[in-house]
């Protein structure tokens, strides 16, 4: 399956930084597998930039049948301002 976040700089400076997933419930770590994230890799934005970032992953068969929800949220730290 393969969704898509957005990400934007609000700020009037570039902006590098990674994104740290988050999973809830929390059981459903162990059985998504990331295939492509942009959370693999540092994320540079202009100023004002808006990006859609994509995420490609499974759900192994490990997952408990009454599990029918599953949130996948990400958290973006900045690293600093590089150009």
């Amino acid at each position: 399956m393969q969704v898509e976040y957005e990400l934007e700089n609000f700020t009037n400076h570039p902006l590098v930084g990674r994104a740290v997933p988050s999973y809830a419930p929390l059981a459903v770590a162990a059985h998504f597998k990331k295939i492509d994230c942009f959370c693999f890799r540092e994320q540079r934005l202009a100023p004002h930039e808006t990006v859609r970032l994509p995420v490609l992953f499974v759900l192994d068969r490990g997952v408990a049948p009454d599990m029918q929800v599953v949130t996948l949220s990400y958290t973006f730290f900045a690293l600093g301002k590089r150009t």
